[in-house]
């Protein structure tokens, strides 16, 4: 624990100037060349986002944009001047261009970083960017959040920048955003900061707002203050039908001892709107005795969108590392969920595949909101793979989500890849971003994403739409069609490893809306991929069948 005597700051320090230290850490930005990658869009055929074997890449992260956008970010450590760079790609990830680089003052680097796109349209689109500084020859560390134009990268505003000096720092944040549905008199969005940061004798858990489109900063939160050491935090937002107002969600990590490398998981969210205090602080480890005190690398996620699960509420979801009864050589990932996060904490837990036989940690979850979906990734470090699975929003089982793709990592290349999963809007089809292993140990930024040879290709100029529900099915499903002249169509089921299934429907359509009714009920429960084809026309898509 924490001595409870603070330790006196450094005169020097004090005296300090903040303006100065304030400009050392970022210099004027730069723009390398990107490194091109024209490969398929399949899983197996993984892109090195920017193909530099001089730079260390760390902290990979993704955001996708409401048109399909996509914005991969990292850190490098090991060159000087040491900088963070953030690529965009508008063709679903084939191609890379840097729109920022960010270079830092000599002894500064990075030690976190995250990003989120926000807006409805592309003239609006802002790219939001939080990352944590260091300076070990001044002691200093930095916390700052800024906003830039997504579309090429110009820089904005500063929402936050703060210092914390003598050996006092920022250890890691997170940020979040409510653009696609807007908690109640946040503007046209808002945006979520959560962070933690350790003092000589008191660690915090604190969190701050900003509405209007991150113009507005609204009241800092305390959400922890105490003696044990805060680690890595995560945060997201959730609403529903009805609890339409929204509610930022935050977990954490706290640890006995600043070596250890496992404690406790704790969360909270606001009371009842995105700025309001926080609930009191629920911890999640410890409801069975195997992971109480053995938890690490938090990762929430919250249904939030215009539908109530099934008990009129929303669900919260929280993943983590757990070492089985404190054994580090036996991982595995942990799940919390309370399908009443609104206004409770009806709190269960469950193992996600948990087996001896693998060391499975560092998960991400994320929420799907057209189809009702949480969606995890997770790293197999025994069979150097990336798993990525889905469960409806009401957990009906679980202990086992439905494995969409076991492997979805062409390459071993892995050590602490973090994989990280973002639903893609246009598809309704998630992207992935990870770390990989550089022969000599520099690490590169990789991308692979599901939706290969997803879309429409419609006669020219001919509309042509189709919708398929429920998504996920137990029994029956509504494939709606628009087609642009009458037409022959089939629609038929593939499985995740290729094979042909059920022909759902062969037959005569006319040039008008038509709708079909299948019947899945004797599938077994798993992932889809439905085609509706003619000789012209081509739509593919995912189904999940649940059971």
């Amino acid at each position: 624990m924490k001595a409870t005597i603070y330790t006196l700051l450094i005169t020097i320090m004090l005296a300090m100037c903040a303006s100065n230290l304030w400009a050392q850490a970022e210099l004027p930005m730069t723009f390398p060349t990107s490194n091109q990658n024209p490969v398929s869009l399949r899983y197996g055929g993984d892109i090195i986002i920017n193909d530099q074997s001089a730079q260390d890449q760390r902290g990979a992260c993704l955001a996708v944009a409401f048109n399909g956008w996509l914005y991969a970010a990292y850190m490098v450590n090991n060159t000087t001047p040491k900088s963070w760079t953030v690529l965009m790609s508008t063709d679903d990830g084939q191609n890379w261009v840097p729109i920022i680089n960010q270079t830092l003052g000599a002894d500064w680097y990075a030690t976190a970083l995250d990003i989120m796109v926000c807006g409805t349209s592309t003239s609006d689109l802002k790219l939001f960017v939080a990352r944590i500084y260091r300076n070990d020859v001044s002691v200093t560390s930095e916390l700052k959040l800024a906003s830039y134009d997504a579309n090429d990268g110009t820089s904005l505003s500063t929402l936050k920048d703060d210092l914390l000096y003598s050996g006092e720092k920022f250890v890691d944040m997170a940020i979040a955003s409510d653009y696609y549905f807007p908690a109640w008199s946040a503007g046209l969005y808002s945006v979520g900061l959560a962070y933690s940061k350790t003092t000589a004798s008191v660690d915090y858990i604190n969190f701050i707002s900003f509405a209007d489109e991150g113009a507005t900063p609204q009241t800092e939160k305390t959400l922890y203050s105490g003696g044990m050491y805060t680690r890595n935090v995560a945060v997201a937002y959730g609403r529903s039908a009805t609890y339409v107002n929204g509610r930022y969600f935050v977990a954490w990590e706290e640890r006995l001892y600043s070596v250890d490398d496992i404690g406790q998981i704790w969360t909270a969210h606001t009371v009842g709107v995105y700025n309001d205090d926080f609930t009191t602080p629920i911890r999640l480890d410890n409801m069975v005795a195997a992971s109480a005190g053995y938890c690490r690398n938090p990762s929430i996620s919250c249904q939030f969108n215009n539908t109530d699960n099934t008990l009129g509420n929303f669900t919260e979801v929280v993943l983590f590392d757990r070492a089985y009864n404190g054994n580090t050589s036996d991982f595995d990932i942990i799940g919390t969920y309370n399908r009443e996060a609104s206004n409770t904490d009806n709190w269960f837990i469950f193992g996600m595949y948990a087996s001896a036989a693998t060391n499975d940690y560092q998960p991400d979850v994320n929420f799907d909101p057209a189809y009702n979906n949480f969606l995890a990734t997770y790293y197999n470090s025994t069979d150097t793979k990336l798993r990525y699975v889905v469960e409806f929003m009401d957990l009906p089982d679980p202990y086992y989500w439905i494995i969409i793709q076991d492997r979805y990592n062409d390459a071993g290349n892995l050590v602490n890849p973090y994989p990280k999963v973002e639903i893609n809007p246009v598809y309704n089809m998630v992207a992935h971003i990870w770390n990989a292993e550089r022969p000599g140990g520099n690490g590169e930024t990789m991308y692979d994403a599901e939706y290969f040879g997803v879309g429409i290709q419609p006669l020219a100029g001919d509309p042509f739409s189709v919708k398929v529900y429920p998504n996920p099915a137990s029994s029956n499903v509504q494939i709606a069609l628009s087609l642009p002249c009458a037409d022959r169509i089939t629609v038929k089921l593939t499985d995740m490893y290729g094979k042909t299934g059920n022909v759902l429907f062969e037959g005569n359509l006319p040039k008008e809306e038509s709708v079909i009714n299948a019947d899945v009920s004797g599938l077994a429960a798993g992932c889809y991929f439905y085609t509706v084809q003619s000789e012209k026309l081509k739509s593919t898509g995912r189904l999940v069948i649940i059971r």
